[in-house]
């Protein structure tokens, strides 16, 4: 049995607007209406803002998180791809600063 689409998903880019909202939402001293719908309570009024706010917010969160594993970068500088010993025609990459971590990636 094979799913048929019923309705196929559009591609929603996250604006541009977004990242000049996340410095402003940083400094407590500004206010403004993006930051007033995100501290207000849910409403029936509200909800639809409020949710594609935090969906954008949680997506560049995401991607934020996601580059922290980049090689190299600010703080892991090297990963090194190796021949495995037991079987040469593999290979393994060598991720030092990982290990004690595997959990988190």
């Amino acid at each position: 049995m094979q799913l048929q689409y019923v309705v196929q998903l559009k591609q929603y880019r996250i604006p541009p607007y977004m990242n000049q909202l996340i410095k402003v939402l940083k400094q407590p001293i500004h206010s403004n209406e993006n930051r007033k719908v995100l501290e207000s309570p849910l409403t029936w009024e509200n909800y639809t803002e409020k949710f594609q706010l935090l969906l954008y917010l949680e997506e560049l969160q995401m991607e934020f998180d996601i580059r922290r594993y980049n090689i190299p970068n600010d703080d892991r500088k090297h990963a090194e791809l190796k021949r495995n010993q037991s079987n040469p025609r593999l290979l393994d990459l060598e991720v030092r600063w990982c290990s004690n971590h595997l959990d988190q990636i």
